[in-house]
């Protein structure tokens, strides 16, 4: 994706987010450790440097979501309904998502989420 804002003219950037099998691990791996849908702190999780930075990238596919305080770094953290029957496999979603991002001087502004299919992507 290429262009402009309509708003404010910035340069539109396209990202796209996999699923991994490093997210899929570190979800599974907080579902076993933890075997509920309450909120944990991301520290107590068990994860390493790289799967805890990684990790708010499930939200996502709706297979987590952070609770209280939404900005900032670590924080609480809960598995979803959906996030649980995903580690059980009972649930099926896209393989990537897309983040369409404004670049503003240094600074990022999300505007959107859409589902690569949906785009017309894998």
């Amino acid at each position: 994706m290429k262009g402009e804002c309509e708003t404010c003219g910035a340069k539109l950037v396209e990202y796209k987010h996999g699923l991994s099998k490093g997210l899929c691990r570190s979800l599974i791996q907080v579902a076993v450790t933890f075997k509920d849908t309450k909120a944990h702190e991301i520290k107590e999780m068990g994860l390493d440097y790289n799967h805890r930075c990684n990790f708010q990238k499930l939200k996502y596919w709706g297979l987590v979501e952070k609770v209280g305080e939404q900005t900032g770094k670590g924080g609480l953290w809960r598995i979803t309904e959906d996030g649980k029957d995903f580690v059980q496999g009972k649930y099926l979603c896209q393989n990537s998502f897309g983040r369409i991002a404004v670049k503003l001087i240094g600074m990022m502004v999300t505007t959107s989420l859409f589902s690569m299919s949906q785009m017309g992507g894998n």
